[in-house]
């Protein structure tokens, strides 16, 4: 009886384990499961797979059948054992919904260029995982590479080809005429924590995806003002900025020797920047992400979010703004009083930034993928605080309107015993973006 009863439970004990096997093999396949969103990669694989079959049926004399991948699909890529399942995908415009899949034949799928499937495993690519909420994995982000770049993309340079807003707080003009390069205008030291005109400079720069090099120039373009503030006298200069994802920073070095007495702020209290160090370390991740999978939401009983789904950056580190304190005369020979000490420069470098997903474009529309809503939060925080924030919102792929707002703390200078408090101000200024 004893004997019998062993037995059981050793089948019960059996069976449990049988089926947790199989469920965790489910779950690792789910977790597993990615889509490839690079064109280049989904393209490639395409073409090569329809090449390799149009041989396989000539030489097995078997008629062509529909069923063939499409060149503007896009994969979906499932491990298995040593080899992938893979699966052509056709998308609606929403690029969520399955019109049509097309199940890769693994003896054609065999015939593969083995470099381009070396590339494909190494997902050395843009790619989204279909199941994320499975991946328990510490310390992994798995939408690291997307999350990062969509984000950077639009407060680094733009999606569009022309982003154009002249005459409101900044004055940016950002034209991208191809994807490695962009050159940009704006006015004021955003990173420094004094934005539009607050400093009255104008940067212009070259920009890659990872890399900025910008020539100060000392003026800026008329704009809109609706307070009055004391800005940074004119400089000229030149700086260095990098964002490599996960980190970044800028190196900048400025000058007043152009300054006249005519074009000065005010001469007796002339406060202009020295010279600008950053680093920061960042995190990317989604904001209400769309899960994927078994436990989906009914998105037509979900309630509204705000902010709206989207992917939001946090940029965390040190800055050092050395500003120097002098006078001008009349013949316009300048000359230092004060500067700020180490205690001053040394700010901790905070930055919020969040962008919404990517909205439907309309019908024919020859834009870039365009968000709707983006907006920031950015603080220097040390003796003195600056902060600034801007939002905007896309009522079509070519207008966003927004607002932006600064403030900075009084900073003071000490001259023969004597205190002078330099007092930026603060700046609240409508913004309109015409892209295209």
């Amino acid at each position: 009886m004893e004997d019998k009863f062993i037995t059981m439970n050793s089948i019960i004990y059996s069976s449990k384990l049988i089926l947790s096997l199989a469920l965790s093999s489910i779950v690792f396949a789910q977790q597993s499961a990615w889509k490839v969103l690079d064109e280049e990669m989904n393209k490639s694989i395409i073409i090569d797979y329809r090449l390799e079959l149009d041989r396989y049926n000539q030489e097995k004399e078997i008629e062509a059948s529909d069923e063939r991948p499409l060149n503007n699909d896009k994969l979906v890529i499932s491990p298995s054992g040593d080899s992938l399942n893979i699966l052509s995908v056709s998308y609606d415009r929403d690029g969520e919904t399955t019109l049509r899949q097309v199940a890769f034949k693994s003896e054609i799928q065999n015939r593969i260029d083995p470099t381009l499937m070396k590339v494909l495993k190494s997902k050395r690519y843009e790619w989204d995982d279909l199941n994320y909420k499975y991946n328990k994995v510490s310390g992994i982000n798995i939408y690291q590479y997307k999350d990062y770049k969509k984000v950077r993309d639009l407060f680094w340079w733009s999606y569009s080809n022309i982003d154009f807003s002249p005459f409101l707080y900044d004055n940016t003009v950002a034209v991208r005429p191809s994807d490695p390069i962009a050159f940009i205008t704006k006015s004021g030291f955003e990173e420094m924590g004094f934005p539009s005109y607050m400093s009255n400079n104008t940067s212009w720069i070259l920009s890659s995806e990872q890399t900025q090099f910008f020539i100060n120039t000392p003026f800026r373009f008329s704009s809109l003002k609706l307070t009055e503030v004391h800005p940074l006298e004119s400089s000229s200069g030149f700086g260095l900025r990098f964002d490599l994802n996960r980190f970044g920073g800028e190196i900048s070095q400025y000058n007043i020797d152009d300054l006249t007495y005519e074009k000065s702020y005010n001469p007796n209290h002339i406060v202009s920047a020295n010279n600008h160090s950053q680093f920061y370390i960042s995190f990317a991740n989604e904001v209400f992400p769309t899960i994927i999978g078994p436990k989906s939401i009914d998105s037509d009983n979900e309630k509204a979010k705000f902010p709206p789904p989207g992917v939001q950056r946090t940029k965390v580190g040190i800055s050092y703004i050395k500003l120097q304190y002098g006078k001008i005369d009349s013949l316009s020979n300048y000359s230092i009083l004060d500067e700020t000490d180490f205690d001053q420069s040394v700010k901790v470098f905070f930055r919020w930034e969040y962008v919404s997903n990517e909205s439907v474009l309309p019908d024919r529309a020859r834009y870039r993928p365009f968000s709707r809503m983006k907006g920031f939060v950015q603080a220097n925080i040390g003796k003195e605080l600056a902060v600034n924030a801007g939002f905007f919102y896309s009522i079509s792929p070519s207008i966003k309107l927004g607002f932006n707002l600064a403030y900075a703390q009084p900073v003071d200078f000490l001259v023969d015993g004597k205190t002078y408090s330099w007092k930026p101000g603060f700046i609240i200024s409508p913004n309109i973006v015409w892209s295209r």
